[in-house]
């Protein structure tokens, strides 16, 4: 799976309205961001098998294991509940 424009134009525009608020998150959104992409699209390439994706990201497969499970944590987080009701 390519990286889709919509994806990588959702990152860029994640940069661009923060800049301007001043939130202090930023850079570990846009790294989770990015990570979602990369990790989705390596895992995409290896037809699912961790090893083969570990390999290619350059990460041991327990560390690539954790990426996805707290990627799944926080999809299950913006599923539940919009950020401004996480934060109250």
């Amino acid at each position: 799976m390519e990286p889709e424009e919509d994806d990588l134009e959702a990152l860029l525009n994640l940069l661009r309205g923060d800049s301007t608020r001043g939130e202090g998150d930023l850079y570990r959104r846009a790294l989770e961001h990015f990570d979602r992409l990369i990790v989705g699209h390596v895992m995409d390439q290896a037809g699912g098998n961790l090893t083969k994706a570990a390999e290619k990201l350059g990460l041991s497969r327990v560390t690539l294991r954790s990426k996805l499970r707290a990627m799944r944590r926080g999809n299950e987080k913006v599923v539940t509940a919009p950020p401004e009701e996480q934060r109250c």
